[in-house]
């Protein structure tokens, strides 16, 4: 065991004697450049939710992400951003865009103004284009890396989501969306809580991130974890149930308005938040 277990997350209380599933290695790309090698995956009562400990470091994170390319190969047919596999992303993310859209009763004519959070190449942002070139796009990662492929995009910032305020002369935004981030938050409900201020009154939040391996239970061995494709450790933080997701939105003022744990054989989750106690007309 690398150390004692930190705090839950969501419920900031600290896991219980029965609380870890198992130590993973490090596997990430850039594991060499890692002060860290092993973590310990661990479990939450407060809602099902799965984290790793310790947490990673400021200076483990950026070298995951910002001095590390993610998105340099354009093999088309190995490369999951390219070819075959973006076109069907692309597909998806309109579809959802749309779907979106309906849950505020609001058709395509009228523009709206989208945030994309750790976009990378900018999926949601690219649907929002698609649906109305008039809809405002703004795109948010922590590298410079995708944004010359982009230009789809209004205004693509590279700054830290919760301390950076460059956001703010944008919004509000009717749609913020999350596509496979929320797992690598830090810090995930004080990033609902900067999202939240940023949501106009009908606002929805899209995210879609990784669940747990094909019918994992508690009390399965580590090995379905290690062997899992969306173990990605550490850059892949924490993972959500339902229980844990509604009690993070519900910190910051939010409420789930759909949620879905089944995508690719309940291998990952979709949810979407708005403000609580919005009222559909």
């Amino acid at each position: 065991m690398t150390q004692s277990c930190r705090n839950c997350p969501v419920c900031d209380l600290a896991p219980d004697d029965t609380a870890r599933i198992g130590t993973l290695d490090v596997n990430h790309t850039s594991r060499a450049r890692l002060a860290v090698k092993q973590y310990d995956l661990t479990y939450c009562n407060c809602g099902d939710l799965i984290y790793i400990s310790p947490l990673p470091s400021r200076a483990d994170i950026l070298a995951m992400y910002a001095d590390s390319e993610q998105f340099a190969d354009k093999d088309a047919v190995a490369s999951p951003y390219r070819g075959e596999h973006a076109i069907a992303v692309l597909e998806y993310i309109t579809s959802q865009f749309l779907s979106l859209l309906r849950l505020r009763r609001q058709g395509t004519e009228i523009p709206v103004k989208v945030l994309e959070v750790g976009a990378g190449l900018s999926w949601m942002c690219r649907a929002a284009k698609i649906a109305n070139w008039d809809n405002l796009t703004v795109a948010q990662d922590l590298t410079t890396e995708a944004i010359s492929e982009c230009r789809w995009v209004d205004h693509y910032i590279v700054e830290d989501m919760i301390e950076g305020n460059s956001f703010d002369e944008h919004g509000p935004f009717d749609v913020i969306s999350l596509t496979h981030v929320f797992e690598h938050l830090a810090e995930p409900v004080a990033m609902l809580q900067r999202l939240a201020g940023l949501l106009s009154p009908r606002g929805v939040i899209f995210i879609t991130a990784p669940h747990h391996p094909a019918g994992w239970k508690r009390g399965d061995a580590i090995s379905d974890w290690e062997a899992w494709s969306y173990n990605h450790t550490p850059a892949h933080i924490q993972y959500f149930a339902r229980g844990s997701f509604e009690k993070a939105a519900a910190a910051a003022g939010l409420e789930v308005a759909a949620w879905n744990d089944q995508h690719e054989d309940g291998q990952a989750f979709e949810g979407w938040l708005r403000h609580i106690g919005v009222v559909d007309d």
